[in-house]
């Protein structure tokens, strides 16, 4: 058996047990026929995993696929408003139940 595996079982054993889980489940480094998953996010929340949409895409300026986590909360409560292209966007942050969500 190959050394480093058992070094990723290990990590993964140990994010596991102290109750995290894996939001990506996919391979975020592809070159050739080698294909590996360098990127994580691990969560570790009171809210469903349904309320957690992991996103990865693949760019031409890196080997990596970019990764992002986006957290649907039904509590919103601090906007901010931002302008993008002369369109105004409206971001509604709760830092506190962000935190709270995220176990911080």
């Amino acid at each position: 058996m190959d050394p480093q595996d058992d070094t990723v079982q290990e990590y993964l054993n140990t994010m596991y047990e102290e109750g995290y889980t894996s939001a990506i489940n996919t391979y975020t480094r592809v070159q050739g026929s080698s294909k590996s998953c360098l990127d994580h996010i691990f969560l570790k929340s009171k809210l469903p995993l349904e309320n957690f949409v992991p996103i990865t895409w693949r760019i031409n300026i890196t080997d990596h696929k970019p990764v992002l986590l986006v957290v649907e909360s039904p509590e919103k409560k601090i906007k901010i408003d931002r302008m993008r292209n002369g369109t105004k966007y409206e971001f509604i942050i709760n830092y506190d139940r962000l935190k709270n969500i995220l176990m911080l």
